[in-house]
């Protein structure tokens, strides 16, 4: 508006001198040429210059570029209870599986990876120090009594470090407090061995001075580690939540959880899944770990400082939310439809049965709330007649830790509670359950698509993987041909996971209580197919903007500021 002021001012000005003509003036005004000796032309309009942004770097290049700053051409080492891969006796390779595997599958970088032995030619390789390599990584099995290691991991870290960090202390035959302690000496000399193995290789000339550990098996491997190596950057992950101190409390064992603080913040970096259980840790820290003083940086991470041997030593306490990789996922859905996967025909079959599908696929684990959920579903048939025949359920129990007391017994109670409602609700063709006790991670993915409602009513979770994966498959519009539902499902999560910190604002809330689950189901099978869509598009943005790139790069660049900060 100002620049056509000023040109009217300037036009008028040229008229009143004499050096314009009116009708020429007027010409001008409307952009025309009016050059002597030309025909008069209209003059196009001046395009507004569009700004072009730089682009930036894809998220895996980004990530490229800081692994080799970081590591200049040498190892990563890693530190967990699962390896990448695992040996068969004929010496081929197995991809590991689990959370940490499939998150640190997205370091494309040579990678040193210390795990416990898993068979017999895992445990041959351990007892020989032999080191194998399979695509850059390098495995090596720490050597250990399996004796020792029972009572590490069934005695000490599933049972009781997990049901404590998942509010299921009620659930655990706590039997001898005695055989606790023993069991207890040997969690701690399976961590020293990790530390010794870690150590080891930190020592090759080929090893980075990086070590990142991960979650409640190796707590006190840092520790240890710390005094083997004191100059090697530490990052520990717990990928379970942390509970408040009086959780801690209820455990009975003060001088367990002294250790264990002391040991993480042996650690440069103490990295969990969501703000609450860092803020946790802190809290837990400063009852069981005396001297210490945190202050909070702009950023909103806590810095943990003690006195270690006269010097202070600070720990960086943060979150990283665990993520994965939309595009792999995608990927794998396709190609699980394309190429078939076991029982599909049966599960076809069922879907078509059906007018609406209710889907949950877990881990066959007393922290998934598993009982609660069919308890949930048995409310919603008792309340509902008119969906008798019309819903089903269709649930995929991966089988977990059969050898610990508290999950078989579990597992039974879980199968005898789907076979009464079965028997109670069902006929005339229609189950209202139809159970699968097995893993098959492509049958998993099509099953996703599938569901008309996702289940995810866990007690407490990390973060939980199977909703994020949900939330990108439910997005995909279904292959040309493809018997796959149109509209996107609904997603019931509960507000106790760590992923509902980020997806609670596209799905419906739903925890253990088996009333108030019922009722989001209810709410769930009659939301109309807007509102869907409106859901399935924020879960799906959501995933997609923090992928699990990003999870690996904020570890890697905290690591390139402590050394910018010597």
């Amino acid at each position: 508006m100002l620049r056509r002021l000023v040109s009217v001012c300037f036009l008028a000005l040229a008229v009143a001198s004499g050096s314009l003509q009116p009708a020429q003036a007027a010409r001008i005004a409307r952009g025309e040429n009016v050059r002597p000796g030309r025909q008069v032309k209209r003059l196009r309009p001046v395009r507004p210059v569009r700004k072009v942004a730089l682009r930036k770097p894809s998220r895996q290049r980004r990530l490229k570029g800081l692994l080799g700053r970081l590591l200049g051409g040498k190892r990563l080492v890693l530190a967990s209870k699962t390896g990448m891969y695992t040996f068969n006796e004929d010496g081929s390779a197995t991809r590991g599986s689990g959370g940490v595997v499939t998150a640190l599958a997205s370091i494309d970088a040579p990678m040193v990876w210390v795990a416990a032995p898993n068979g017999a030619a895992d445990k041959q390789l351990a007892a020989d120090k032999t080191i194998r390599e399979v695509d850059r990584t390098r495995l090596r099995f720490f050597d250990v009594e399996d004796q020792v290691m029972d009572g590490a991991l069934n005695q000490i870290s599933n049972p009781i470090l997990w049901f404590a960090q998942h509010g299921m202390l009620d659930l655990l035959h706590e039997g001898d407090r005695r055989s606790w302690d023993r069991s207890w000496s040997q969690y701690v000399e399976a961590n020293r061995a990790y530390a010794h193995t870690v150590a080891e290789e930190l020592g090759r000339s080929d090893a980075a001075p990086y070590a990142i550990i991960h979650d409640y098996q190796l707590y006190l491997t840092p520790g240890e580690l710390r005094r083997l190596r004191p100059e090697t950057r530490i990052l520990h992950f717990t990928h379970i939540p942390w509970p408040a101190p009086e959780k801690w409390a209820a455990l009975g064992r003060p001088t367990w959880v002294g250790e264990i603080c002391r040991s993480l913040l042996a650690s440069d970096i103490v990295g969990f899944q969501t703000a609450r259980d860092a803020a946790n840790f802190v809290a837990t820290a400063k009852k069981h770990v005396p001297g210490i003083v945190v202050r909070r940086d702009p950023r909103g991470d806590y810095l943990v400082s003690r006195r270690v041997k006269g010097k202070i030593f600070t720990s960086r306490v943060r979150h990283y939310p665990i993520s994965i990789d939309p595009a792999r996922v995608s990927t794998a859905y396709r190609k699980a439809l394309a190429d078939g996967y076991p029982r599909q025909e049966e599960i076809a079959a069922y879907r078509r049965s059906v007018d609406n599908l209710v889907v949950r696929i877990d881990r066959l684990d007393p922290s998934k709330s598993t009982l609660e959920g069919f308890q949930a579903y048995r409310t919603l048939l008792a309340r509902r007649p008119d969906l008798h025949g019309k819903v089903g359920m269709l649930a995929i129990l991966v089988p977990s830790r059969e050898n610990v007391a508290e999950y078989a017994g579990y597992k039974r109670s879980v199968l005898a509670l789907v076979d009464e409602i079965n028997r109670e609700y069902g006929g005339k063709g229609w189950e209202p359950i139809r159970l699968i006790n097995e893993n098959n991670y492509p049958r998993a993915l099509a099953l996703m698509g599938e569901a008309d409602v996702l289940l995810v009513n866990s007690k407490e979770d990390g973060m939980n993987l199977v909703s994020k994966e949900f939330a990108v498959i439910n997005s995909l519009r279904p292959p040309a041909g493809s018997r796959q539902r149109k509209t996107p499902g609904v997603l019931l999560l509960s507000p106790t996971t760590g992923a509902w910190a980020e997806l609670g604002a596209g799905a419906i809330p739903a925890g253990p209580d088996p009333h108030e689950t019922a009722s989001a189901l209810e709410t769930a099978l009659a939301m109309k197919p807007g509102e869907r869509r409106r859901r399935a598009a924020i879960l799906s943005r959501v995933v997609r903007e923090n992928p699990i790139a990003d999870w690996t790069t904020a570890q890697l660049e905290d690591f390139l500021a402590l050394d910018s900060r010597k």
